[in-house]
């Protein structure tokens, strides 16, 4: 089907740009937020913070993901979680 009034367009352009928001983009930016957050059990995180990504690739000797990749035998390594 054409549309070619320019209201009509306009709505088509809408509709698309908030369908590719919610399938593509919102999914997204909820992996980024927990992945900040301090700690999530309702709606929104209580707060923000780096520290997971600075536990994970700090510059410590014991760190695992600091020094290369994570590799498969490191997926359910038991001192990754507790990395300071």
């Amino acid at each position: 089907m054409l549309v070619w009034s320019r209201s009509g367009r306009f709505i088509v352009w809408l509709l698309a740009a908030l369908l590719i928001g919610i399938i593509f983009i919102a999914p997204l930016a909820v992996i980024l937020a927990a992945s900040l957050a301090q700690q999530w059990n309702g709606v929104l995180p209580t707060g923000f913070t780096f520290e997971h990504f600075g536990r994970h690739i700090g510059l410590s000797s014991r760190n695992v993901l600091g020094r290369k990749f994570l590799q498969p035998r490191y997926a359910n390594h038991s001192e990754i979680d507790q990395l300071q």
